[in-house]
């Protein structure tokens, strides 16, 4: 049940996408790029391609922090993007498993909960 104001949200849309959720332990998973503080996690490959397949919207990871109780979450398009800009192509998509980072700043709440939804 998602909640805005304290009051049930219940505006369904019908629409639907794959989410994987993944948890960590906040312990040295945090970086600094740029500015921007990210929460870094080891990703499979075939996993990130699943989530970029499924229609009608790509897919989101989401990661949920045991130590801070904070669910992050990142589209699956950015950061594909991300890895096609790092990489300078799409060479990554050889590797088993790919380095991943998502925004400490998306933080998945009422509000950003509405936005994907």
């Amino acid at each position: 049940m998602l909640l805005n104001d304290g009051k049930e949200f219940s505006s369904a849309s019908n629409k639907h996408f794959a989410l994987q959720l993944k948890s960590i332990d906040s312990k040295n998973k945090y970086i600094k790029k740029n500015g921007k503080n990210y929460l870094k996690l080891n990703f499979e490959t075939s996993r990130l391609g699943y989530l970029l397949r499924t229609p009608p919207a790509y897919g989101i990871i989401a990661l949920y922090d045991v130590k801070s109780e904070t669910i992050y979450y990142e589209y699956a398009e950015e950061i594909y993007n991300q890895l096609v800009d790092f990489h300078q192509g799409k060479s990554w998509m050889l590797n088993k498993t790919v380095t991943i980072y998502i925004d400490k700043m998306n933080v998945l709440n009422n509000a950003s909960a509405k936005e994907i939804y």
